[in-house]
């Protein structure tokens, strides 16, 4: 009989990445704030990872995530309602549930956190509705239905490493011009 044994780690900083973040969805095509914001981790570490206790936080609110294994090189996403995101975004995205309380993420910015059970900080972000503005015009991931994407996965939380997602895999078409709802659950569309 052969036995297998399977590595399951707690993370370390840089393990996971805080990769995408639906900070102000647009209310007209999506949905409202505190039923369709998300972020999305990413384990970039070379070893399954187990999510259970671990504590994403806002500057307002703290959810305990649930037991949910994340595999090297896998997206998961950390829904404010699991089934309205089901509804918009399909069923086949992983979602990690929680307990606690979503409040809305601050449509100004707003500083997300990933930490451990007993405190110790994995991942912090603090990005402002001003990252990606392209030519003085607002951003389009503030109300305009795109996410702020990490460029790229290892690299730092600093705004010249986050843009607006172009992906159009989840569009609708309005007045002539498609809306991007991000990638979540998959590649970065503006990843390299």
């Amino acid at each position: 009989m052969m036995l297998l044994a399977v590595l399951i780690l707690t993370a370390l900083p840089g393990d996971l990445v805080i990769s995408e973040i639906m900070y102000n969805p647009d209310g007209t095509t999506m949905g409202p704030d505190e039923l369709l914001e998300w972020v999305e981790l990413y384990n970039a570490g070379d070893e399954t990872v187990d999510l259970d206790g671990m504590i994403l936080s806002d500057s307002s609110n703290q959810l305990v995530l649930d037991d949910y294994l994340i595999q090297p090189g896998e997206y998961v996403v950390v829904a404010a309602s699991s089934g309205a995101f089901m509804d918009l975004y399909g069923p086949d995205i992983p979602i990690v549930e929680w307990n606690g309380d979503w409040t809305k993420l601050r449509n100004s910015g707003d500083q997300i956190s990933l930490s451990t059970s007993d405190g110790t900080i994995i991942e912090s972000v603090i990005f402002s509705d001003g990252w990606g503005r392209d030519n003085g015009s607002g951003s389009p991931a503030d109300g305009d239905g795109s996410t702020l994407e990490r460029i790229d996965l290892l690299g730092g939380t600093e705004e010249s490493n986050w843009a607006p997602s172009e992906d159009w895999d989840h569009r609708i078409v309005t007045a002539g011009n498609p809306l991007c709802w991000g990638t979540p659950g998959a590649r970065n569309s503006r990843w390299r």
